[in-house]
C-alpha cells in the first residue's frame, strides 16, 4: 500500500472494507468505523487515503446501514479534493504535490495529459467512483468514471495489477447503474488511405459485453459514425517505437552471477575447483557447466530522486534457463529480511522479491539457483526494479552466462540480505537497543 494507506486511516478503512464484506460482528465494524470517522480530520491533503475511507464508509452504510454521517461527511471532503479538468472529468491524486509518493502535482498534471497518469491516482479515482456509485451520485460519478475510460491502455487495464483491480471495478459498477441491456448499434469506421475500406461493427443485446477488435490499416485519419440506441465505447490505439524510454529511473540496479563448487577436501572436487578458478581468472565460466549459480541483485534509489518514500519495490531477478531457485536460499532471505522483503515468490525463471522502501543505500539479496536440466548456449537473464506504484520507472539489466565469478563452499545466511553491506537482521537488532541511534532516514 502506499500514499500513507499502509497505517493508520487508510490501513483501518481497508480493515473496514473486508469486516463489512465478510460479515464480522456489528460490533467490530462500528469501532472501525468510529477510528475512521474521527480520524478523517488528520487527513490532510491525501486523496487516496480519503478516497479509501469515504469508499469503505459508503459501503458500510449501503451494506450494515452503519456510518452514514460518516459517510456523507467523507464524500464532501473527497468532492473537494478532487481535481477538474478541462475536458470535464474529475480524478484524484495522492499526497499533495506529490512529496511521499512520487505523484504529480495538479500543476503538473493537467488531467488532459493522457498516458502521464500514476497508478495511485487510477486507484483513487477508482475508490472514489465506487463511492459515489454506491451513493448514488452518478453526476460525479460520471467524471471520474470518464478520467478512468480515457486512460485504458491498449488491453484494457491501467499501470500494474492493483490499479487495474480498482479501475475495473469502478468502470463495472460505474456500468452496472448507468446502462442498460437493450443494444443496437452500428459503428461505421471510415479509415482515409489508400486501398482502405470501410467497414461496420454491429454491437447488440448479444454482444455487448464482447471486446471486438479490429486493424484500421495505416492510416493517419479516422472517423466513426454510430447510429441506433444504446452506449459503446471505442477506443483508438497506436503503436510505435522510440529510440530512448522516455521515462525516468528510479532505481539503480546491478546483478551478478557466481559459479559454486563445494569446499571440500576429497580430491575430486580439487580438479573442479583449479579448473573452475582458471576459467575465472580467463573470464570464461560458463553457466551451463556447473550445476549451482549464486545470483546477487543490488538495488538503491538513483542518485537524484528526492521522494521521502516510493512504497513498495519490485525486484524481479530473472534466472538462466535450466535453474530454479532453491527453497533453503529462499526461506534465508525471508527469515534474515523479514520487515524488508515482504515476500518472496518464485516462478519459472524468475524471483520477485517485494521490498519495503527501498532508500539510497544499496539493499542486496542472494540466494542459489540449481540446475534443473543442461541447456547449451544460454542467453543472458534479465532483470527488473521498479516502485510497485510506479511501474513505468524500471530499471532493467541482464547478467550474462558465460562471465560468471566463483564462490568456494557455503555462503553466511546472514548476508542473504543486505542494507549497505550490512545483514539486515544485524541492523534491526542493533536499533531495537534504546542506546543506539535510529536508522538513517
Amino acid at each position: 500500500m502506499t500514499g500513507a494507506s499502509g497505517a493508520g486511516v487508510g490501513l483501518a478503512a481497508y480493515c473496514l472494507l473486508a469486516m463489512v464484506d465478510g460479515g464480522r460482528s456489528s460490533l467490530n465494524v462500528g469501532r472501525a468505523i468510529a477510528y475512521v470517522s474521527q480520524s478523517m480530520d488528520t487527513v490532510n491533503g491525501n486523496a487516496y487515503v480519503v478516497a479509501i475511507a469515504a469508499r469503505a464508509l459508503t459501503n458500510a452504510c449501503l451494506v450494515v446501514n452503519q456510518g452514514c454521517d460518516a459517510a456523507e461527511s467523507a464524500r464532501e471532503k473527497l468532492q473537494s479534493m478532487g481535481v477538474e479538468n478541462a475536458d470535464g472529468t474529475k480524478h484524484w491524486g495522492g499526497v499533495a504535490g506529490g512529496s511521499n509518493t512520487g505523484e504529480l502535482s495538479s500543476a503538473e498534471f493537467s488531467g488532459t495529459r493522457v498516458g502521464k497518469e500514476t497508478s495511485t491516482q487510477v486507484e483513487a479515482t477508482g475508490y472514489a467512483t465506487i463511492a459515489f456509485v454506491e451513493a448514488g451520485d452518478l453526476e460525479t460519478a460520471y467524471q471520474s468514471a470518464r478520467w478512468l475510460m480515457l486512460r485504458r491502455n491498449a488491453n484494457g487495464g491501467f499501470r500494474s495489477t492493483q490499479d487495474t483491480v480498482v479501475g475495473l471495478e469502478a468502470l463495472s459498477r460505474f456500468a452496472s447503474a448507468t446502462l442498460g441491456t437493450e443494444f443496437s448499434l452500428d459503428v461505421t469506421v471510415e479509415p482515409n488511405g489508400f486501398g482502405l475500406d470501410s467497414f461496420v461493427e454491429s454491437v447488440t443485446s448479444d454482444t455487448f459485453d464482447v471486446l471486438q477488435r479490429v486493424d484500421v490499416g495505416n492510416t493517419t485519419e479516422l472517423k466513426l459514425t454510430v447510429t441506433g440506441a444504446g452506449t459503446a465505447l471505442a477506443q483508438l490505439s497506436v503503436t510505435y517505437n522510440l529510440v530512448q524510454d522516455p521515462s525516468s529511473v528510479a532505481y539503480d540496479l546491478i546483478v551478478t552471477a557466481k559459479a559454486v563448487v563445494a569446499d571440500s577436501k576429497k580430491r575430486r572436487f580439487f580438479s573442479r575447483r583449479k579448473l573452475l578458478a582458471a576459467s575465472v581468472i580467463a573470464g570464461e565460466v560458463l553457466a551451463e557447466d556447473v550445476d549451482t549459480v549464486e545470483i546477487t541483485a543490488c538495488t538503491k534509489r538513483a542518485d537524484g530522486v528526492t521522494q521521502n518514500s516510493q512504497g513498495m519495490v519490485l525486484l524481479e531477478v530473472g534466472l538462466f534457463t535450466g535453474f530454479a531457485a532453491t527453497v533453503d536460499s529462499l526461506d534465508s532471505i525471508r527469515l534474515v529480511g523479514a520487515g524488508l522483503a515482504r515476500r518472496v515468490d518464485a516462478a519459472d525463471r524468475l524471483v520477485t522479491f517485494y521490498l519495503e522502501d527501498v532508500t539510497e543505500e544499496k539493499t542486496c539479496v542472494t540466494f542459489d539457483t540449481a540446475k534443473l536440466f543442461g541447456v547449451a548456449n544460454l542467453q543472458p537473464a534479465v532483470s527488473t526494479v521498479k516502485a510497485y506504484y510506479h511501474p513505468e520507472q524500471a530499471t532493467v539489466t541482464d547478467v550474462k552466462a558465460d562471465t560468471l565469478g566463483l564462490r568456494v563452499g557455503a555462503r553466511d545466511a546472514t548476508e542473504s540480505v543486505t542494507v549497505g553491506g550490512d545483514p539486515a537482521n544485524a541492523r534491526r537488532q542493533v536499533w531495537g537497543f534504546p542506546n543506539h541511534h535510529a536508522p538513517p532516514p
